[in-house]
């Protein structure tokens, strides 16, 4: 089908080169060739400090059933006997927090020497970067050392985030905390910043879009006339010859060519039972028959498509007619202040209600967008009939579209007048430990996991045979050290595309994968919203180089000018706002991995990974798992892959904080899954939806949080009801709310993976 395409098999080969040399580098690998489990037990705390569910996974990983099964698959097929995988979800600055303290759960648990892989999503990957960053920065140091050995070189680096009590946070956990405040870590004239980044965004957006509006009044001029109306002058009529064109409507019929369509879809269904009738009479056959019913189908929806483009163009005259009204003037502002009411007000009615008007709001919100580009553009064809010269007016718009179209093809990059290199640089401020961010293709990997950077390449329709995949309206696409690419576009070395590209690095990945806000979202993408947002300039997404084009095409071709000429141009700009994306173009749009999966197993299912270790921080009040229930969903259907759950039922009611998965491989192979989510033990309304014996079992209720298993958490809490699952809009944390999603994900991990350190407390009477 393509003409050259990288196999996800070599990106697999290239990866486990660089897991190799890791495990070379531990002592816990009896050989680390042959990519078995770890031995557990010279790195974790014996069975008796470990908790029950992990010992319970450990014993199932440790099956020597299961071990023949993993040897034999890795002999015949090249899967690898043990693989780990951590990852960290999605959720801005309020998951990496909880996952940060997953993952100084995780280290004291003695797990972390044990992972091969970290993969990440969105603001899963602020932690996940900080820490792939720290571990580039102290290698870096080290090989830079004059009096330097080839056993220090090697030797493994301190974990950056481990607290011993007593003692202070080192610099790089006090750098991490004192940025979680990174988009306006100046105060208020940092938030002016983003009112006028949106602000210099739109003002672009109108220059490329004015010139097509500038031509369409032109042409509207010549194709509109200035003739009375009910006796008093009018500049919107059509032209006489236009109305009276045709015979057989009356005259000054307004919409004469719609009509005539609608008339020839009425015929056409009339003579639909003729047709049948000469069908049957004729013997063609039923695939024949079948042909000329989907040829006829397919005719009629064209008439129908054409019909709607014809009435808009034949409704402009008694539009620039509405112009002049009041009424018509302040529709926009009517559209706003409805949109603004049902949003204020809508959730002081029933939640039905409230749904309804939030969805009303949105689509209002839409269509006010495309109702002032049609404004606009009615006001400027009301200027050229308005004109003491139409003629020098038409050559002044003329002249004027050309001018704009040469400025913006000349000098316009959507990646660099979208909000991308804002939201890039205080990221990498943030989270880059206090460097420069590395190339991606430089990051050490002889002590820190290989890191898998997920995002969503977004493209509106998939290919015919994967046509199930098109409710996604993306496809996965991942950075990282070796290469980069998804199943969509396939996969380039990353050097590769560094050298396409240089603006490629580990914090311009880190900002992709965070992009929550673009026009086209993935599954989240909402039509009715593409076009107003990108007018808006409400953009975090990216225009990267196309792997495939890179690949078949080869770099000189896909280069073209240079520097400082190249750049994604404007079209990509309307491309965007009207939705037109696909995994064939020069350049693809990618967004928040979270588009498509926002837990960021799918890759390391994929990888068949027997252990995988998911940090969950998504805002999910109700507990309903929408990121853990979505890539069980896409894994079973696109790999076959069965995830069975235990434990999620107790997380609803707030027993526990935990739950344990058991992944169904080819071949009778298990692996397992350890699921730690954002919750509070006992924090949970839906625990009156329990039965009543479990409702008063529960050892907590949501409303009487135990001060003494932590007193600011129970504190935060009491002030902030919806903790922990405040929203992902809130990316400006204090302290006190840093710390407190930091401690809970330290709490939800230590609880899962090690025995308490206190006596549970007994049930409450109720």
């Amino acid at each position: 089908m393509d003409a050259k395409k990288i196999q996800f098999s070599e990106v697999f080969k290239s990866e486990l080169s660089a897991i190799q040399e890791r495990r070379a580098n531990h002592k816990i690998y009896a050989d680390p060739a042959a990519f078995n489990l770890p031995g557990f037990e010279t790195c974790l705390p014996e069975p008796a400090a470990r908790s029950d569910a992990l010992n319970d996974v450990l014993t199932a990983l440790n099956d020597e059933g299961q071990n023949k099964l993993w040897s034999a698959a890795s002999d015949k097929d090249d899967y690898r006997a043990g693989l780990i995988g951590l990852a960290f979800s999605g959720g801005g600055i309020r998951s990496s927090s909880f996952n940060l303290g997953i993952l100084q759960g995780v280290h004291k648990a003695g797990l972390f020497e044990c992972i091969d892989y970290l993969s990440t999503v969105s603001g899963g990957g602020y932690i996940g970067s900080y820490l792939s960053s720290y571990y580039h920065r102290e290698r870096k140091r080290r090989e830079q050392r004059i009096d330097k050995t080839a056993a220090e070189i090697s030797a493994a680096i301190p974990f950056p985030f481990k607290h011993v009590p007593g003692e202070k946070e080192n610099d790089y956990f006090r750098h991490f905390r004192n940025n979680s405040n990174f988009l306006a870590p100046g105060g208020f004239f940092d938030l002016l910043i983003i009112p006028l980044m949106l602000l210099r965004g739109l003002i672009i957006n109108l220059a490329v879009i004015l010139p097509f509006l500038l031509a369409t009044a032109v042409l509207m001029s010549y194709w509109l006339g200035r003739l009375p109306v009910n006796g008093k002058p009018s500049y919107v009529a059509l032209h006489t010859y236009w109305y009276n064109s045709f015979e057989l409507l009356p005259d000054n019929f307004p919409f004469p060519v719609t009509t005539m369509l609608a008339v020839a879809l009425v015929l056409m269904s009339l003579a639909y039972p003729i047709m049948q009738m000469y069908l049957q009479k004729c013997h063609f056959g039923n695939t024949t028959n079948q042909r000329l019913r989907e040829t006829l189908w397919r005719g009629m929806s064209w008439i129908l498509v054409m019909a709607g483009v014809v009435f808009f163009i034949e409704l402009q005259p008694l539009a620039l007619v509405a112009l002049e009204n009041v009424l018509a003037k302040g529709i926009v502002q009517s559209f706003a202040a409805v949109s603004a009411l049902a949003v204020i007000y809508g959730h002081k009615l029933t939640p039905k209600l409230s749904a309804l008007l939030a969805r009303l709001a949105v689509s209002i919100l839409g269509i006010a967008g495309l109702l002032v580009i049609w404004i606009l553009l009615l006001w400027l064809t009301s200027l050229l009939f308005n004109a003491a010269n139409p003629d020098r007016y038409r050559f002044l718009y003329m002249l004027g579209a050309g001018i704009l179209i040469l400025y913006t093809a000349l000098t316009v990059d959507v990646n660099f007048t979208s909000i991308h290199k804002f939201y890039r640089d205080r990221l990498c401020k943030a989270f880059m430990a206090g460097a420069e961010p590395p190339q991606l293709s430089q990051l050490d990997t002889t002590t820190a996991p290989y890191h898998l950077i997920n995002t969503a390449v977004n493209v509106i329709r998939a290919p015919e045979e994967e046509a199930y995949k098109n409710g996604r309206y993306a496809g996965f696409f991942i950075f990282s050290k070796n290469y980069i690419g998804g199943m969509r576009t396939g996969y380039i070395p990353t050097r590769d595309m560094e050298a396409a590209s240089r603006h490629v690095d580990l914090g311009t990945a880190m900002a992709i994968s965070g992009a929550a806000v673009a026009p086209v979202m993935g599954k989240f993408t909402n039509p009715v919203l593409t076009f107003i947002l990108g007018l808006l300039n409400l953009r975090l997404n990216y225009w990267l180089p196309n792997p495939w084009h890179l690949i078949n095409k080869g770099a000189r071709h896909f280069l073209g000018a240079r520097e400082p000429f190249r750049r994604v141009g404007p079209w990509y700009l309307l491309r965007e706002m009207f939705g037109l994306l696909d995994a064939r173009s020069r350049y693809v749009n990618l967004s928040d991995g979270g588009h498509i999966e926002n837990l960021g197993i799918y890759e390391l299912l994929r990888r068949q990974c027997r252990l995988i270790i998911a940090g969950d921080g998504e805002a999910d009040n109700a507990l309903t798992f929408d990121g853990l229930a979505a890539a069980i969903r896409m894994a079973r259907i696109d790999f076959g892959y069965h995830v069975e759950m235990d434990g999620l039922d107790e997380i609803r009611g707030g027993l526990q904080q935990h739950a344990i998965g058991t992944i169904f491989y080819p071949g009778g192979r298990i692996g397992k899954l350890i699921y730690l989510k954002s919750c509070l033990s006992g924090d949970n309304s839906l625990i009156a939806t329990l039965s009543e014996d479990n409702y008063r079992t529960s050892p907590r209720r949501d409303d009487n949080l135990l001060f003494d298993d932590n007193a600011y958490i129970a504190r935060y809490k009491n002030l902030h009801p919806d903790f922990p699952h405040e929203s992902t809009g809130d990316q400006f944390f204090d302290e006190a709310q840093f710390e407190c999603y930091r401690a809970l994900g330290y709490s939800v991990a230590v609880s899962a993976l090690t025995t308490p350190w206190r006596t549970p407390a007994p049930p409450r009477p109720v």
